[in-house]
C-alpha cells in the first residue's frame, strides 16, 4: 500500500470488516455487533458496546499507520444483509440493526478523520433488497433509519460537520452492491438513492458502486471461442460503465464504480466467476498457482480496457499530422507510426517486411511503448547491449545498431495461433521497465515478428502465443465473500486490440520469453 499503490497511480479503498475486531488474541463474534450500548469506554454517550469500540480503536490505528496512503474507507460489507451475522447467528439474523450500525460508523468516523481527516469514510455496501429475517423493510428503509438515528443527530448537534474534511452526518459516500439488475433498473434505482441522501440534506455524499458484477464461465482454454456467458459479461459491463460516463446525472452522483471482481474465486473450494479473468491452476487444481498468471482473459477484460482507455486501440486517427513532414501516417488504416519506431522501421524494411501501423501507440502490460503492425509488434523498451536474439527457424537479423541509433535486439514468434487470446509468457525477474517512451542510446527497440503467416496481413495480437496446461473441469460453488483492497479509479492493465473473429490458420504455437 506504501510502495507499489503511490508508484503505479493507485487509490486505495480499504473494507474495515468484522473479520478484523479481535480482543486478547481471539476474534469477537459478529453477534456481539447488536450488543446494546453499555456505557463503557471513554464516553459513555457515545452509544458504543465493546465490540464497537474494538473496531473504532482498531480502525484509527490503520488510519494512523497508512495516512494518505489509503485514500477511503469503507465500513463493514454489506451491513444491512451481512453474510458474516447470518452465518454467526446460524441462520438467525443477517441485518446489523441501523441504530448499532449509526453507532459504529459514528465512532468509527471520529477515529479515522481525528487523524486522517482527509481519508473519505463510507457506509458500507448496501445490498438491495430485504433481510431473510424481515422483509417489511428494505435497503431505503435502512438508509432512512441512520440518517434519523440519535447517533447521527447527536453527531449533527455538535457541529462537527464544519471541520475541515468532515461532513454534515458521519460519513462522507454512501456504498451499494447492486446486484442482478439490469441497467433499464439499476440507474433509476441509483437516482432515487442519490434522492433520499439530498432529502436527507447531506448535500456532500455521493454514491460509491464498491461492488457490481456478473458471473461467466470461461472458455475451456485461452484458445477457445467465448461463450454467452462471456459476452452476456461483457455487454454488461459495457452497459454499466457506459451508461455512467454518458450520463451526465449519472456522473454527478456516482463518485467510483469498481467491478466485481479481477479474478475468479479460489477453485475447488469455492468458485463464482465473476471475475474477469481465470488464473492459472496449482497442479493439485484445489487453488491458484503461485505465479498469478492469467490462464484466460475473458471478453469482459478488453471491454473495461477500452473504456478505460477511452477508445479503441484500433480506432483510426484523423491525421492530424499530415502537415509535418516527419510524419509517417497511413491513410490506408488509418493509423500512423510512433517516432520511436518510424526511423528503425524506414531503414529495416519498412512496408514490405512489417506492414502498415494496425494500432495507436500504447503502453502493453503498463510498462513498454508498444505499436503493432501487420507483419509485427514493435516495444520500445531499455536495454543495455545491442544483442540481437532469435528463437525460431528463421534467419537472425544481421543488422548492427550504431551507436547514435536506438539499439535493437529482435525476436521472431508466431503472435497467434488458433488462438483469440495469445499471451507473452513473461518471467518473473523482468528489469523495472520505465512508463514513458525511451529517450536515451541505452534504450532499445525491439521487433517481434511472426514465423507464420497466412499470406493475408492480420491484425496482430501484443501477446505471444504460450501452451497452457490442461484445466481441471472439476469444481465446488458455495457462496463465499473476499475482503478486497480496490483501486478508486478505472484502470488499464494492459492493451489487447479486438480479435474475436479472426483467427491464424498455424496448427503449432511458439513460446518467447521477453525478459
Amino acid at each position: 500500500i506504501k510502495e507499489l499503490a503511490p508508484k503505479y497511480g493507485i487509490k486505495v479503498l480499504g473494507l474495515l470488516n468484522v473479520g478484523m475486531v479481535s480482543y486478547n488474541g481471539q476474534t469477537l463474534r459478529t453477534l456481539a455487533f447488536n450488543d446494546p450500548p453499555d456505557g463503557g469506554g471513554d464516553t459513555p454517550t457515545d452509544g458504543s458496546n465493546h465490540f464497537i469500540r474494538v473496531f473504532e480503536g482498531r480502525a484509527q490505528t490503520i488510519a494512523a499507520r497508512y495516512g494518505s496512503f489509503i485514500s477511503a474507507y469503507e465500513i463493514i460489507n454489506e451491513p444491512n444483509i451481512s453474510y458474516d451475522l447470518w452465518m454467526d447467528s446460524k441462520n438467525g439474523s443477517a441485518e446489523i440493526k441501523p441504530e448499532r450500525y449509526a453507532a459504529l460508523i459514528t465512532n468509527a468516523y471520529h477515529a479515522i478523520k481525528s487523524v486522517q481527516p482527509q481519508a473519505e469514510v463510507l457506509v458500507g455496501g448496501l445490498l438491495i433488497g430485504s433481510p431473510p429475517e424481515g422483509q417489511d423493510h428494505d435497503q431505503f428503509d435502512y438508509l432512512y433509519q441512520l440518517y434519523t438515528s440519535k447517533w447521527v443527530d447527536q453527531y449533527r448537534a455538535e457541529g462537527l460537520g464544519s471541520r475541515p474534511g468532515w461532513n454534515v452526518v458521519p460519513w462522507d459516500g454512501v456504498a451499494v452492491h447492486p446486484y442482478f439488475l439490469e441497467t433499464s433498473k439499476l440507474f433509476p434505482l441509483l437516482k432515487d438513492f442519490a434522492c433520499k441522501l439530498r432529502d436527507r440534506g447531506d448535500g456532500h455524499s455521493r454514491l460509491w458502486i464498491t461492488e457490481v458484477g456478473a458471473e461467466a464461465h470461461p472458455a475451456d482454454g485461452p484458445r477457445e471461442m467465448p461463450g454467452d456467458e462471456e459476452v452476456r459479461q461483457a455487454n454488461y459491463l459495457r452497459d454499466v460503465y457506459g451508461g455512467i460516463l454518458n450520463d451526465s446525472e449519472m456522473h454527478n452522483i456516482i463518485a467510483h464504480t469498481f467491478w466485481f471482481k479481477y479474478e475468479d474465486f479460489v477453485p475447488g473450494d469455492y468458485t463464482h466467476n465473476y471475475g474477469v479473468v481465470r488464473l492459472q491452476e496449482n497442479s493439485t487444481h484445489d487453488g491458484y498457482s503461485p505465479s498469478g498468471k492469467v490462464w484466460v482473459h475473458k471478453l469482459a477484460y478488453q471491454v473495461y480496457q477500452e473504456l478505460a482507455f477511452g477508445y479503441k486501440v484500433t480506432d483510426k486517427l484523423l491525421g492530424q499530422n499530415l502537415q509535418d513532414p516527419n510524419s509517417m501516417y497511413f491513410p490506408e488504416t488509418g493509423q500512423e507510426i510512433a517516432p520511436q519506431f518510424g526511423t528503425y522501421w524506414k531503414e529495416n524494411g519498412g512496408l514490405g517486411r512489417f506492414g502498415y501501423p494496425i494500432s495507436r501507440p500504447v503502453f502493453a502490460n503498463g510498462c513498454y511503448l508498444s505499436q503493432f503492425f501487420q507483419h509485427s509488434t514493435s516495444e520500445a523498451q531499455p536495454t543495455a547491449r545491442p544483442t540481437l536474439y532469435n528463437t525460431s527457424s528463421a534467419t537472425a537479423l544481421s543488422t548492427t545498431p550504431s551507436t547514435k541509433a536506438p539499439q535493437v535486439r529482435c525476436c521472431c514468434a508466431c503472435l497467434a495461433t488458433n488462438s483469440r487470446r495469445a499471451r507473452i509468457s513473461r518471467k518473473p525477474t523482468c528489469p523495472p521497465y520505465p512508463r514513458t517512451a525511451p529517450t536515451s542510446p541505452k534504450q532499445g527497440i525491439r521487433w517481434v515478428e511472426p514465423s507464420c503467416t497466412t499470406g493475408r496481413p492480420t491484425a496482430a495480437s501484443p501477446y505471444m502465443a504460450t501452451p497452457s496446461p490442461k484445466r481441471s473441469k472439476k469444481s465446488a460453488r458455495r457462496m463465499g465473500r473476499s475482503t478486497r483492497y480496490s483501486i478508486s479509479s478505472v484502470t488499464a492493465l494492459s492493451i489487447t486490440p479486438k480479435q474475436r473473429a479472426r483467427r491464424l490458420k498455424c496448427s503449432w504455437a511458439c513460446s518467447v520469453p521477453t525478459c
